[in-house]
């Protein structure tokens, strides 16, 4: 996220001074006074969105510094402590400095440091900061934009802290700005490596039936929700997922019905709007098939357990499925699929399908097709082995790079490289390119072939990735901004 500095606008006399020692002073020699001044303090922050830079006004880029909000410190008391030489008091008047109508004559002097400051003068504005400003200037801002900082950094309480930035009166640009971050966030950590369910989780398919979701297989048709209008239809899954977890949250219904998931998968609510699994609360209302909201009681994260299998499928068109709860007063809720490479066949991402390229460049390609492409580039080309290893790698490359192990062994995000990754793309358009990511699938020795152009030269690809994500918002599973993948290819 960055960090916030203020700056400050003007400084103005609220009340009259006061002298809180004599000045005993004899000819040609000056004396030190102290004073209590009363001023009020016009201060602006801002949020500097590069967490590579320092979060100051000299340290942080025009170009990553944003607005929040001004503030008016009313009635500031504070200290002043001077030393007036006989010259000074010669040439101002006794009077005028520590006679009855002082204040207006003190305060331009004041002034005259804080306009130093203004001006450049370093040593001004660290006296001016140490004896004017409060120790909780930033208030309720600063500690909300902090609290979403350290919930980004451990992937908990993500949507807790935008809602409560949410209600401070920010300035609209930079809640954009900060929403565009959170929801790169959820983008990324919602893939199918990470995110899934037990195997017995049943998955309601389109005939009315329900099925483990262990045994759902890709071309059994599920149903699924439009999560604008709330319309259901079948839709075929395009790819089944299924990994080691040791972190589950439950999430318990009113009726006493209960459902495990992973942290990161996200979850439909009756207020319309998709929630991760962990970011729930009692009060939260999961949505039913029929419309009808399931009440959330009580959501327990349980991290450390022993290893267990769980999965998760890719579901074409509206990137939905619904799932049962288990226990009395089971319900089935609506959530949503990963991160797939079948995003480029989806009919609502048409007018990315230049950009988009991965099954048509790189798996939906015979030898003699990548040969004649690979002519056409005048460069090498490399095909996936299959559309299945294409997507492990897309997602152990996402991995690698927004995951690292703690001390105790438990998956978490490495905050230094997510904040690169972020804020290289919080200022991207609706078909924008993020930075190029690079991985290895450690599962294969070669993932695909490489063929070259005017040859009949054939290579086995390493097990190295390239993959780059862009951000579109024609997304319907997101209903937002969102990432896609626009390729990836062995090396």
């Amino acid at each position: 996220m960055g960090g916030v500095f203020y700056v400050v606008d003007k400084m103005t006399e609220s009340g009259p001074s006061k002298p809180l020692n004599k000045c005993d002073y004899v000819p040609f020699q000056g004396c030190t006074v102290t004073w209590e001044l009363h001023v009020d303090i016009t201060v602006s922050f801002y949020l500097c969105v590069n967490p590579e830079v320092p979060a100051t006004e000299t340290g942080c880029p025009k170009a990553d510094t944003t607005y929040l909000d001004t503030k008016v410190l009313k009635d500031q008391t504070r200290k002043w402590t001077h030393y007036f030489s006989f010259g000074d008091i010669t040439r101002i008047g006794w009077q005028n400095l520590f006679g009855e109508t002082a204040g207006a004559v003190l305060y331009e002097i004041v002034l005259g440091d804080v306009a130093r400051c203004y001006h450049g003068d370093k040593s001004s504005c660290a006296w001016f900061a140490s004896n004017f400003i409060p120790g909780k200037v930033f208030g309720k801002i600063g500690e909300a934009i902090f609290a979403l900082d350290a919930a980004l950094k451990t992937g908990i309480g993500v949507a807790d802290a935008f809602k409560a930035l949410r209600k401070l009166d920010l300035d609209p640009a930079a809640l954009a700005k900060i929403e565009a971050s959170v929801n790169a966030y959820e983008d990324v950590i919602t893939t199918c490596k990470l995110n899934s369910f037990p195997g017995d989780t049943l998955v309601l398919m389109a005939d009315g039936t329900r099925r483990p979701i262990s045994a759902v297989r890709e071309g059994d048709r599920v149903l699924a929700a439009d999560p604008g209008n709330g319309r259901l239809r079948a839709e075929r899954v395009t790819d089944t997922f299924r990994h080691d977890t040791e972190r589950l949250v439950t999430i318990d219904l009113a009726g006493g019905s209960s459902l495990d998931t992973t942290a990161g998968h996200k979850i439909r609510t009756g207020e319309g709007v998709w929630v991760l699994a962990a970011d729930l609360r009692p009060g939260d209302r999961l949505l039913g098939p029929d419309g009808t909201p399931r009440t959330v009681t009580g959501v327990h994260d349980r991290s450390g357990l022993a290893p267990r299998e769980v999965y998760d499928l890719t579901v074409g068109g509206l990137h939905t499925f619904y799932v049962r709860t288990e226990g009395a007063g089971a319900a089935d809720v609506l959530v949503h699929n990963c991160l797939n490479l079948a995003d480029e066949d989806l009919a609502d991402l048409a007018d990315y399908a230049d950009e988009m390229h991965t099954l048509k460049d790189h798996v939906n390609r015979s030898p003699a097709q990548a040969r004649a492409l690979a002519t056409e580039k005048g460069e090498p080309k490399s095909i996936w082995t299959s559309q299945q290893i294409a997507q492990e790698a897309v997602e152990a490359v996402v991995l690698q790079n927004f995951n690292k192990l703690d001390a105790s062994g438990n998956r978490v995000f490495d905050k230094a490289k997510w904040e690169a990754f972020v804020q290289s793309g919080a200022k991207l358009r609706d078909g924008g390119q993020y930075r190029t990511l690079t991985g290895t699938l450690h599962t294969y020795p070669s993932l695909g072939k490489v063929y070259f152009p005017n040859s009949t030269r054939v290579d086995d690809a390493g097990n190295n990735v390239v993959l780059i994500f862009m951000k579109v918002k024609k997304h319907k599973g997101n209903g937002r901004y969102g990432l896609v993948v626009k390729t990836a290819y062995p090396k």
